[in-house]
């Protein structure tokens, strides 16, 4: 399906809409049904954004289905890095 937004910058959409403190944890279903059910997203697309957003040292995977910020969210994915 082609989307007019990147994953990654949908998934910072996401999170923003959830709007979590830095260093507060996020209960991954929190981001998923909104990339994949709501915003037709596949799960690979999500996971290759999780990814690449721990790689800039946005965000970290954790255990326990989670993820927490690592610092306030970019604008857009390219302002990211």
């Amino acid at each position: 399906m082609k989307h007019e937004i990147s994953p990654v910058d949908a998934l910072i959409d996401v999170l923003r809409s959830i709007n979590p403190p830095v260093d507060h944890p996020v209960v991954m279903y929190e981001v998923g049904i909104p990339m994949i059910v709501e915003r037709r997203f596949t799960q690979d697309e999500t996971l290759n954004a999780l990814t690449w957003l721990q790689s800039e040292g946005l965000i970290k995977l954790m255990g326990g289905n989670r993820l927490r910020l690592l610092r306030a969210l970019p604008l857009k994915a390219s302002e990211g890095g």
